[in-house]
């Protein structure tokens, strides 16, 4: 079921999240109702809390340019 959606976000839009702890974890669930996508990046991945929800939660450093982009 998809609720609550304000008419700017697109339902399915992908959005990465650096940080998986319990603030990713309840964007998580918020997001699971309104059909937004989320993929985490977090050094403890999918042992993390936001790696419960359910969305691919990476094993990283936020450091990690490969993962998490290039400040180029």
């Amino acid at each position: 079921m998809v609720c609550c959606v304000p008419s700017y976000i697109h339902v399915g839009v992908k959005v990465g999240i650096l940080g998986g702890g319990q603030l990713g974890r309840m964007m998580g669930e918020a997001a699971l109702k309104t059909g937004i996508q989320l993929e985490f990046v977090d050094p403890k991945g999918a042992k993390s809390p936001a790696g419960q929800t359910g969305f691919p939660c990476i094993a990283a450093s936020y450091k990690d340019e490969k993962v998490c982009g290039s400040k180029k």
